[in-house]
């Protein structure tokens, strides 16, 4: 009996100490308001962005900031749920609703840190 009562205590401690703690990293996108001109001067209405072939968010292509922002904000923020130590690389794509391509590139997350992109002409 007392031994299964430690291997029940073992099985126990090995289940929750192997639980991996999750993360986020972030990668924003801005523009300032001459890109946000050009796009309104080139009847550009909407942006979407695509990370990895997937649809993240869509704003208005009038939308910009003056400065640029906090990491945790921008036109479009992408979130990475990661593990401790674990680094990931994206592809992504800012298409407007005309299915052309604006900004295109690739980016790397890492856990608990945040990194921005200004999308310029």
């Amino acid at each position: 009996m007392k031994k299964t009562i430690l291997l029940l205590g073992v099985i126990c401690l090995t289940a929750t100490s192997c639980k991996k703690e999750k993360f986020i990293g972030r990668q924003s996108f801005w523009y300032g308001e001459d890109v946000a001109q050009a796009l309104v001067d080139d009847d550009v209405e909407k942006l979407t962005l695509y990370v990895d072939g997937a649809v993240v968010g869509t704003i208005g292509s009038d939308s910009y900031y003056t400065a640029k922002p906090e990491c945790k904000e921008g036109l479009f923020v992408y979130e990475d749920k990661m593990y401790r130590k674990e680094v990931a690389t994206h592809n992504y794509k800012i298409v407007d609703e005309y299915g052309d391509t604006q900004w295109e590139g690739s980016f790397t997350t890492k856990e608990s840190l945040c990194s921005d992109i200004e999308l310029t002409n």
